[in-house]
């Protein structure tokens, strides 16, 4: 004896599974913070609606950016910095996705 569920899973469960097989393609794995930054910073969207999250921080702004325009490496706590400053933020998504002519 089983019920129709133990069979065969119910429509919705299939289309929960297709759905989320789906999104694993286009979606990068949150658990490789690397991969995760980089598709964020390509992202139009990411960058309009987390550049009013961001804001103006001198400090590390400007060893920060002279990094970003020598094109150096930039290790997790830069990044996290970078996300944190507006004039960094605009010059990394600039030296990702590159400028308008």
């Amino acid at each position: 004896f089983s019920i129709p569920e133990e069979v065969e899973p119910p429509q919705v469960v299939r289309a929960v599974l297709r759905w989320e097989r789906h999104f694993a393609r286009l979606i990068p794995d949150a658990r490789q913070s690397r991969e995760t930054i980089d598709a964020a910073l390509r992202s139009e969207r990411f960058y309009v609606l987390h550049r009013r999250e961001t804001r103006e921080r001198r400090r590390p702004s400007e060893a920060l950016r002279a990094k970003i325009a020598l094109r150096q490496p930039l290790v997790d706590s830069d990044i996290l910095a970078i996300l944190g400053d507006r004039r960094s933020f605009d010059a990394l998504h600039r030296a990702t996705v590159g400028t308008p002519d």
